[in-house]
């Protein structure tokens, strides 16, 4: 892979992670304005509207009504959708952080063994100390982080059954859109996954007790802070991401995903007021560490 190509695979990448992270901050700045559906609804359709526009403008608007008149693509989208209704229980049962914390776990450890176990590529770098080093090392500075900086709780109820859907949907979610962009314009796979998941969430509103108003929003701001999350966290970071993947493949850019609860727990603690303590600080290098060696482990092993 051309040193330029990397470069800026990494810089997409890094990008990514802190545009995905601040749907934490939108999530904190909306409170109690909006109601578990509206949250998850909304930014999926405001960002969808955005990657259909992209796709139409880009001439793919023919892939993406084949994406849509395709069931088997429809896998994707319901996977799209359980992530974030996992992500959404999870952070109001626990928190953002412990939420980031299991994302991480999707993108940098289960997304390159999914693509190993399942496609058969890059299986190579399992000889790499580098690579499986800084996994490790990735993931440990960002629990340091995490459970030092966040509120650990335990979770009860659908919080053990959201808890370990985060990262497999995350992974195979990530995974099976990927290998549809060979085959569809990223676009066109991003604006289906978005637009599809929003629509399945709108009928979630009439599952709860208290249907009347469950997809209400109160106040202008709000509504901003609904769409700003879906131009944000569901249009610009998949579009950074997958042009990441496009100039480098899966694995280097869901490893650099490290810096998703390391941010998150920025967002969080400029909105509370909250900081991490020393262990919390030193956690921040150490996974940054792990990642870079992670990428440089990510080269094939001869």
């Amino acid at each position: 892979m051309r040193s330029d190509a990397r470069l800026a695979s990494v810089s997409l990448s890094v990008v990514a992670a802190f545009l995905w992270a601040s749907y934490y901050g939108f999530f904190l700045g909306l409170g109690h304005s909006v109601t578990p559906v509206g949250l998850i609804a909304y930014p999926f359709l405001a960002g969808g509207a955005v990657l259909a526009l992209w796709a139409v403008r880009s001439g793919h608007g023919e892939a993406l009504r084949r994406l849509f008149l395709s069931a088997a693509q429809w896998g994707r989208v319901l996977m799209f959708l359980g992530i974030q209704v996992s992500i959404v229980a999870v952070t109001i049962l626990s928190g953002p952080v412990d939420a980031a914390l299991l994302s991480l776990v999707g993108d940098v450890a289960l997304t390159p063994l999914f693509v190993m176990a399942i496609f058969q590529e890059g299986r190579d770098r399992l000889r790499s100390p580098l690579f499986l080093g800084g996994i490790l090392l990735s993931g440990f500075g960002a629990a340091l982080t995490i459970f030092d900086g966040g509120r650990v709780a335990p979770l009860g109820g659908y919080g053990l059954l959201a808890a370990p859907l985060i990262p497999i949907l995350i992974a195979g979610f990530f995974v099976s859109s990927s290998r549809a962009a060979r085959e569809y314009p990223s676009s066109a796979v991003l604006g289906q996954a978005a637009l599809g998941a929003g629509a399945l969430a709108l009928p979630l509103a009439f599952l709860l007790p208290a249907s009347v108003g469950a997809l209400a929003v109160h106040g202008a701001l709000p509504v901003v802070l609904l769409v700003g999350c879906g131009l944000t966290s569901f249009a610009l970071a998949p579009m950074c991401y997958f042009e990441a993947i496009g100039r480098s493949g899966i694995l280097l850019p869901a490893l650099l995903q490290a810096g998703i609860p390391v941010f998150t727990l920025g967002f969080t603690a400029a909105l509370s007021g909250h900081t991490p303590g020393w262990i919390g600080l030193a956690g921040i290098p150490v996974a940054v560490t792990g990642a870079v060696l992670a990428v440089q482990g990510s080269h094939a092993v001869s």
